[in-house]
């Protein structure tokens, strides 16, 4: 039996716990007394400096449990993780994808995003996203086919 542990492919980077939306499904709603906030600049350098450190990191996927784009950092972050020559992936609830966001993601060659939808119609996208409005969003994910 072996100690040696398999070399480290994927890095996730959850870049802050904070929400523009209030979904009924998310285990954020069970987070009573949880304190918030962003991570900081000096713990994501420290982050890219290990990843740029280690040659087995293939990828860097940034998201988790809240929205990346809740931090005010996230596109230049995005910037620096594409500088180390590793893909880079971001999953995003969309609200927030402006034609501008969407320029600066294919700007800097992001490799992979990943948006959630939690419906296919309104109705039941609105049901469960209850502060969003699906045609907005759907609306925005039309511009990548324009961008």
């Amino acid at each position: 039996m072996s100690n040696k542990s398999e070399p480290i492919r994927k890095i996730y980077i959850e870049p802050t716990s904070l929400c523009n939306l209030s979904c009924r499904m998310c285990s954020r709603n069970a987070w009573f007394e949880e304190e918030s906030g962003h991570m900081s600049r000096e713990t994501f350098e420290q982050v890219l400096s290990a990843v740029k450190d280690n040659p087995t990191v293939e990828t860097i996927f940034f998201g988790g449990i809240a929205e990346p784009f809740s931090h005010p950092d996230l596109l230049p972050m995005l910037r620096e993780a594409k500088r180390t020559g590793r893909r880079v992936e971001l999953i995003t609830n969309g609200a927030t994808l402006k034609r501008e966001i969407i320029a600066e993601l294919f700007g800097m060659k992001l490799d992979m995003l990943w948006v959630s939808l939690d419906g296919a119609d309104s109705t039941t996208y609105e049901g469960i996203r209850t502060d969003s409005d699906y045609t907005k969003v759907t609306d925005q994910l039309l511009q990548f086919s324009l961008a």
